[in-house]
């Protein structure tokens, strides 16, 4: 196999050179080894703002084109990402048609097509481009987005990996597949073959039309694989085929008979060998990569496993020059508050460049350095001879961003900053304004515009305007819900609207002191408004108060009784009651029509009868001391004319913002017709990690191929508690990461940055697949010990965020023995957007079992194996002598709460502690 006996250049399969490497160690295993060559390399993103006057159409108005014009030390830079206000575009590979949110470079020019097919003169268009340096001089290849789906065999239906088709020769015999856990290279699972007195093949393919891909464009397969059959008898296996006949041969270049793989590898021993095959997409109707195990000889017995396979368009090769010394490298501080939950803090430290004749100046000058993007990866060689590791394969130590740039005569120093810095963002971060609203009400002028996850109730609605925008009744009202602007999909439906009686009984959510009715016709899902169409205003009857109507009719003195209790006037309610009332009054006639008021002409209430004249006693009646009249707006201390029909002298009705206190359920923002984030067309957003995932994509701008989707969407069938979120109240926008956080707390998970992904990893008792053991010959330095902070004898869960006041529900649990064993008597209460209280209570136990269980804590420095481990990941630690009943610790589990990385000693100073 070719493997560089030095530094790797264009010359090198691999390095600019098409053909195949193979039986590569795995950069895991590089970790662990104490010799061998250490490498960093790091990408900077310095960005360009492109000119608005110097796009050209490319033709119909969809996709625009200009010169980037940017160079280092005098050569040309290469665009390495395209962004907008609005969007991150997607690289394409060369040669293909570009389509929406995609963007290409060729040479000095950049295609853009925005979403919509936008001008992009019309907004601000940013390039980044790349500057890539190392430690090591080395020619690497940069890709664009992967062809494959689910390459990394993540998910599964049954025994057959999704998106992949099983083929099987028929006389293989007895093969079997299905997915395994042990000791993966990464990710939860790989794909098994098992073979038992087994001949023949059994394999593993994607078909794809070359219309999706560039034909006679650079392509990368690659991937892992490991055999425990006898060297000699089974072989793994790579093709790509056109499905029948044809075949690209091992050097990337030529078609060959469809008999012949561009690699077997019949290695055994139970170790993962790596591959990686560059060659030149052929100009077939179809591609076919297939991955196989072949028996080669009689008949064989053991395992196969692949994993990680990808097909990578490569964009690029790029040289990284050696301007990188280890005593420039920054150190990374990441740690958790506590052994439960809490911020994550971060520091980090300079990134120093070596500066010879002054080469960084113009580019600092000429470019935007601040907040820029910085990719920094570990990588290396192992030694005597031992081959180096994959670009691909290679770990993200750090995805940063470099900000405050000193140039001196011989330096470059950059400022870094955490990724997670995008975690100290407001959200919402929309706001109600007088510009963008001009009739808004004033209580809500600088009020944020919420979003809403799950069902949510007592929600209060921002008044938008008094006029109806479909020309309803002047004075009822138009009010946003929600806002939508970033949701996929609007809201669910509004399930019901309440009316309380004052503002204290509102926040109360006081069940005594309101009217409810059911979903409201004026509200509209795709906008998230509500034109109110009646009147919610509640009016309370009190017994020897107001309960009493005193008229004449037809020269008769009468007194109608009402009953005590609250009313409104929506659909007739209180006029209902009036009418009924009236009539009750004067025996054997129903002389009374319906009440109404016209809010257009003053909200003044007007009660008539049929042909004959009744009078209101407003000044002479018996009961004027408990009367209803004033409150129906009749103030005037006369009694009134008889006549046919009877107008209030005053107004009932002011308008919506006088006692018009309404509070609404609604069911939460809508799914996407892709089922993007709950994997149901328009299903509720409400599940703790769909939640997590449209935050963090929707409204921090973190790319989808920036998370590693397929953690988030496996916690789904773990964590299908409802969450009932409401991000705004009290005209607050919380940080992001406090989001995150309570969303953690309420599921019992960590949502980590690992390299350059986000992940979701939940937290439980299991060992994961892969898991690091340590042993005493990892260790450089040692201590355990016990933490009071781990205990607590009162735990409270706090569910149900209501949005209007803050007012929680909670449920606690009290463990007296933890006072008792280790003094103590402390109380701690968890956040959570949990709905139901069951749902809460589980929670609390599975808290309160942490907090009275004794548990131990570690603090030791790792060479190697954890640069690459984040926190909040397990770990199992081995001893010959620790805090053990023994004396002795073996496979005790434990979970991350900090980590300092020294990329320059490739050391880690982690702080653990026990899992329980």
């Amino acid at each position: 196999m070719p493997v560089p006996a030095s530094d790797a250049i264009a010359s090198d399969i691999g390095h600019g050179a098409l053909g195949v490497r193979y039986g590569l160690r795995p950069m895991r295993e590089l970790l662990a080894e104490t010799s061998g060559q250490r490498h960093v390399w790091a990408e900077l993103r310095p960005k360009k703002v492109l000119s608005s006057v110097s796009w050209t159409d490319g033709g119909g108005g969809t996709y625009y084109y200009q010169a980037v014009g940017a160079t280092f030390d005098g050569v040309m830079l290469r665009v390495v990402g395209v962004k907008t206000l609005t969007e991150t575009l997607t690289q394409l590979e060369y040669g293909r048609a570009l389509t929406v949110g995609t963007w290409e470079a060729a040479g000095d020019w950049v295609y853009v097509r925005l979403t919509g097919d936008a001008d992009p003169a019309a907004t601000t268009v940013i390039v980044e481009l790349g500057i890539h340096v190392g430690s090591h001089g080395v020619v690497q290849p940069l890709f664009a987005s992967e062809r494959l789906v689910n390459g990394g065999l993540e998910a599964w239906t049954g025994s057959t990996p999704d998106g992949w088709t099983l083929g099987v020769d028929v006389s293989a015999g007895s093969i079997t597949l299905d997915k395994t856990a042990t000791d993966l290279l990464g990710g939860a699972y790989a794909a098994r073959f098992t073979l038992s007195a087994a001949t023949g093949y059994y394999h593993l393919y994607q078909g794809l039309a070359t219309a999706s891909v560039a034909v006679g464009g650079l392509y990368r397969i690659s991937g892992a694989y490991r055999s425990t059959c006898a060297p000699g008898g089974v072989g793994f296996e790579l093709w790509v085929t056109d499905g029948t006949a044809a075949c690209v041969g091992s050097d990337g270049r030529t078609i060959v008979g469809g008999t012949i793989p561009i690699l077997r590898d019949s290695a055994g021993a139970g170790v993962w060998q790596r591959f990686a095959f560059d060659f030149v997409m052929p100009s077939w109707a179809n591609v076919y990569p297939i991955v196989r195990a072949q028996t080669l000889s009689g008949t064989q017995t053991g395992t196969v496993d692949i994993d990680d396979v990808k097909l990578q368009p490569i964009a690029r090769y790029a040289f990284h020059e050696p301007l990188l010394t280890l005593e420039g490298l920054p150190s990374i501080d990441v740690a958790r508050q506590d052994a439960f939950y809490g911020p994550v803090s971060v520091g980090l430290g300079n990134l120093v460049l070596a500066n010879g004749h002054r080469r960084f100046d113009a580019a600092v000058a000429s470019l935007d350095w601040t907040n820029m993007d910085v990719v920094i990866r570990v990588g290396g060689r192992f030694g005597n001879g031992g081959n180096e590791i994959l670009f691909e394969d290679t770990g993200v130590a750090l995805l940063a961003l470099a900000s405050d740039p000193i140039v001196t005569d011989t330096s470059l120093t950059l400022r870094l900053s955490d990724a997670r810095s995008a975690l100290t963002q407001n959200i919402p971060s929309r706001y109600y304004t007088p510009t963008e609203f001009p009739d808004l009400a004033e209580q809500d002028r600088g009020r944020t515009r919420p979003l809403v996850f799950g069902t949510v109730l007592n929600i209060p609605p921002a008044r938008l305007s008094k006029q109806a925008a479909g020309g309803g009744l002047l004075g009822l009202g138009v009010y946003e819900v929600a806002d939508v602007s970033e949701a996929p999909n609007g809201t669910k439906i509004m399930t019901s609207l309440a009316s309380y009686i004052d503002e204290e009984a509102a926040a109360k959510q006081d069940t005594t002191r309101r009217k409810t009715q059911g979903n409201p016709s004026g509200y509209t899902v795709a906008t998230g408004a509500l034109e109110v169409d009646a009147d919610y205003r509640i009016i309370e009857i009190v017994s020897g108060r107001n309960d009493y109507l005193d008229f004449t009719y037809n020269g008769t003195t009468y007194a109608a009784q009402m009953s005590p209790g609250l009313h409104w006037w929506a659909a007739g309610k209180l006029g209902d009651a009036i009418k009924l009332a009236l009539n009750n009054a004067v025996p054997g006639s129903n002389p009374f029509l319906d009440p109404y008021y016209d809010l257009d002409t003053g909200g003044k209430v007007t009660i008539s009868v049929g042909l004959n004249t009744w009078g209101v006693l407003t000044g002479t009646g018996a009961n004027k001391h408990r009367s209803l009249w004033p409150d129906l707006g009749f103030t005037t201390g006369s009694d009134l004319v008889a006549a046919v029909d009877q107008t209030s002298d005053a107004e009932m009705f002011t308008d919506c913002d006088s006692r018009h206190i309404i509070r609404v359920t609604l069911g939460g923002f809508a799914d996407d017709s892709s089922g993007t984030y709950t994997g149901s067309a328009s299903a509720t957003i409400e599940k703790a990690p769909d939640v997590a995932l449209y935050l963090m994509n929707r409204h921090l701008k973190i790319p989808l191929a920036s998370i590693a989707v397929a953690s988030f969407v496996a916690a789904r069938a773990s964590h299908a508690e409802p969450l009932s979120v409401y991000l705004g109240a009290g005209g607050v926008a919380p940080q992001a990461m406090e989001i995150l956080e309570i969303i953690e707390v309420g599921a019992g998970a960590d949502i980590c940055l690992e390299g350059s992904l986000w992940v979701w990893r939940t937290r439980d008792t299991s060992t994961p697949a892969g898991v690091v053991d340590l042993f005493d010959y990892d260790l450089l330095t040692w201590e355990a010990g016990y933490n009071a902070e781990d205990y607590y004898s009162v735990v409270q869960v706090a569910y149900k965020l209501d949005p209007d006041g803050m007012k929680e529900s909670i449920v606690q649990q009290t463990t007296s023995a933890v006072a008792l064993r280790f003094g103590r008597p402390q109380q701690r209460t968890f956040r959570t957007y949990l709905r139901d209280e069951a749902d809460a209570t589980t929670r609390l136990g599975e808290i309160a079992t942490e907090a009275s269980t004794k548990r131990r804590r570690f603090r030791f420095t790792a060479k190697g194996k954890l640069l690459l481990t984040p926190v909040g990941a397990k770990v199992r630690v081995n001893r010959t002598r620790g805090l053990g009943t023994s004396g002795i610790l073996s496979q005790v589990l434990v979970r991350i709460l900090s980590k300092a990385d020294n990329l320059s000693t490739w050391t880690s100073f982690v702080e653990a502690v026990e899992v329980v």
